[in-house]
């Protein structure tokens, strides 16, 4: 998943340094599944388990986290009515809405409020910075110079709560970088790179400019599984922990991991 995902980043970060004038060449991530599968959680580690490529490419990156229901100013949409009839498997289709205006104004609005709050640029009554000043003062708060691009892997939580408006920004973001006369993006070496994460089964189309690029994460079959999945895990934690007292301790004495943490998984019945 990880190599496929990164040629995705890589193509529109390529495409942004260019300079390209087609929405299409840019894109957004979609991480969807059922509840309990990892998908906030895989959001948030895309840009450390990425980090390496990305400055390798000469760029750096920032993560934004955000949910469109406790971050946006405004009620979220009725989710059913914005769901169509069922495709050949039995799964819920997305029907995407008209362009609108107001909702790409929204979604500015939402991008602008989530980064301000994010370095404190800004706040109530003081109107909030422009795009353009958010991304120069998000720069200068990275120590970025003129010449460095920088990605923002802007996450958007629970996308499936308010399809609409996150139809509407990916839309506002494709419009805004490729616009010719006033773009905040290209002037400060900025992309904005959607990744939404939420709960839905089947393959979403939330915007044809730009593209997406979808993981659709499953999770355990078998409790047996579930439970060694754990184990496995929490030996590293535990092998860890164990390697951290051991470097600060001036003890020569060894305690095993399974003595210092012991699995809360040992005894499940």
């Amino acid at each position: 998943m990880l190599p496929v995902m990164w040629e995705k980043l890589r193509l529109w970060m390529q495409n942004f340094e260019r300079k390209n004038p087609r929405a299409t060449d840019y894109g957004h991530i979609i991480i969807s599944g059922g509840s309990g599968t990892g998908k906030t959680r895989s959001g948030i580690e895309l840009g450390p388990l990425l980090s390496d490529q990305i400055a390798d490419f000469g760029w750096r990156y920032v993560h934004i986290f955000s949910r469109p229901d406790i971050d946006s100013a405004q009620t979220v949409h009725e989710p059913t009515r914005l769901i169509s009839e069922e495709d050949n498997y039995g799964q819920s289709k997305y029907q995407k809405p008209a362009r609108s205006e107001a909702g790409e104004g929204r979604s500015e609005e939402f991008i602008r409020r989530r980064l301000a709050r994010a370095y404190g640029m800004g706040s109530s009554p003081v109107p909030l910075p422009s795009l353009s000043d958010l991304f120069r003062g998000i720069r200068n708060v990275e120590g970025l110079n003129d010449q460095t691009h920088l990605l923002i892997l802007f996450q958007i939580d629970e996308f499936q709560l308010d399809l609409e408006f996150c139809t509407q920004l990916c839309r506002f973001i494709g419009g805004s970088i490729t616009d010719p006369y006033n773009n905040p993006f290209i002037t400060n070496k900025t992309l904005i790179v959607p990744v939404f994460t939420g709960t839905w089964s089947a393959i979403i189309d939330l915007a044809t400019d730009p593209p997406h690029f979808q993981v659709t994460l499953a999770g355990l079959d078998k409790r047996e599984d579930a439970i060694r999945f754990f184990e496995d895990a929490w030996a590293v934690v535990s092998a860890s922990s164990s390697s951290s007292s051991s470097s600060s301790s001036s003890s020569s004495t060894t305690t095993s991991p399974s003595a210092r943490l012991p699995s809360p998984f040992k005894n499940t019945p």
